[in-house]
């Protein structure tokens, strides 16, 4: 029995090694295996699960659909060359407005008869309570009158919104007439998270419910050149649908809410799909968010900051109380109202807690020059 099987690797090894870089490996291989089979015994070890099967599948119930009334659509927010969300939202507009003038019935969203049929799942969520708090991304549900949150366990329930803010990407959603406790995840500190530690993202790619993925954190503190920043990069493959899901840790914490994705050309012909830039809101600002430092009431300074993570600015709205204020690009902000600030996360969390019409004191850099100025903030339309 050993000879013939020795025969057999030995003839398998010289017609694989034949092929030239598999020899090393194979020889190595061939030589365990021709030891294990000369002892007279053969033992194989069942492979140990990976850390992160476990993590995934306790986690996993946690994790929501963001459903809305089918006759509406939402995408993925794309950075790089917008046309393809720009065209997106002309082409709803148009069926809207075409809709409403031939009168078509309504779909009642506060039918009691809703089914898994009549809703479509735009996006994803996750619990953060036993009590039924959901968490998912601003631009998923904005411009709904009606949300649905869709669970693992197939059931639905109607949810409404009790915080949002648009500059974070962030909203908080309370479901409506569930029977709790419901399973939910932790909030890590995303101040913690590092560079090139493993994550795994789990959302509702194309409608294609509770996906998981996996990647790395690639980077930390990027902006989109679009008021949003701070955000953590992941190679994690992210897709129009995932918007709102959990990004975890290896802990099973969240550590960031799935915000967007970069395509150098978005459309039609394979376009517009994730090439391994993706960009997630981090959870300390989902925190704050339901703590009540929100921005509910829609504060408006009007600066773009640049994407280096530093708090540095790179753009000012004309005709904004920045603009009004002084404030221009290149100018490093040191300070807000009397503290310290290190980072555009950082800047962004002190922004955050202010409110429109309230001063705010600000001190900068300019070519090496320390200047204070006062900015009031507006009102965001």
């Amino acid at each position: 029995m050993g000879t013939a099987i020795r025969d057999a690797v030995t003839a398998g090894f010289w017609a694989i090694g034949a092929k030239g870089m598999m020899v090393s490996f194979l020889s190595s291989l061939a030589g365990m295996l021709l030891l294990v089979v000369g002892s007279g015994s053969i033992a194989i070890a069942a492979p140990a699960p990976l850390p992160q099967v476990g993590m995934v599948k306790k986690a996993m119930p946690a994790v929501v659909g963001i459903g809305v009334d089918k006759r509406t659509r939402i995408g993925f927010r794309f950075a790089g060359d917008n046309s393809f969300w720009e065209e997106f939202q002309k082409q709803y507009k148009r069926e809207e407005k075409e809709f409403r003038k031939k009168g078509k019935p309504q779909w009642d969203p506060k039918s009691d008869s809703v089914t898994l049929d009549d809703i479509a799942v735009v996006g994803s969520g996750f619990f953060v309570d036993e009590t039924g708090t959901v968490v998912t991304a601003e631009h998923v549900i904005e411009g709904h009158r009606q949300v649905y949150v869709t669970t693992w366990d197939k059931n639905i329930y109607r949810a409404r919104v009790t915080r949002s803010s648009q500059e974070n990407d962030v909203a908080v959603l309370k479901v409506e007439g569930g029977n709790g406790p419901f399973p939910f995840m932790p909030l890590a500190d995303s101040e913690a998270v590092e560079i090139a530690e493993p994550v795994i993202a789990i959302g509702n790619p194309f409608g294609i419910t509770f996906t998981v993925t996996s990647g790395i954190v690639s980077a930390l503190n990027r902006s989109l050149g679009e008021g949003t920043s701070g955000l953590i990069q992941t190679d994690a493959p992210l897709n129009p649908g995932n918007s709102g899901g959990p990004l975890l840790n290896m802990d099973g914490e969240v550590i960031g809410v799935s915000h967007a994705i970069y395509t150098p050309a978005t459309g039609q012909g394979g376009k517009g799909f994730n090439v391994g830039l993706a960009f997630a809101v981090p959870s300390n600002r989902v925190k704050e968010l339901m703590r009540g430092k929100d921005e509910a009431e829609g504060m408006y300074i009007g600066i773009r900051l640049k994407g280096d993570g530093s708090p540095v600015v790179d753009s000012v709205d004309v005709g904004s109380p920045a603009h009004e204020a002084g404030l221009k690009p290149d100018d490093r902000i040191l300070f807000v109202d009397g503290r310290k600030v290190n980072s555009s996360e950082d800047l962004l969390k002190q922004l955050s807690s202010k409110r429109p019409g309230k001063a705010v004191s600000i001190r900068l850099k300019r070519l090496g020059e320390t200047i204070s100025i006062t900015i009031v903030p507006g009102r965001k339309e």
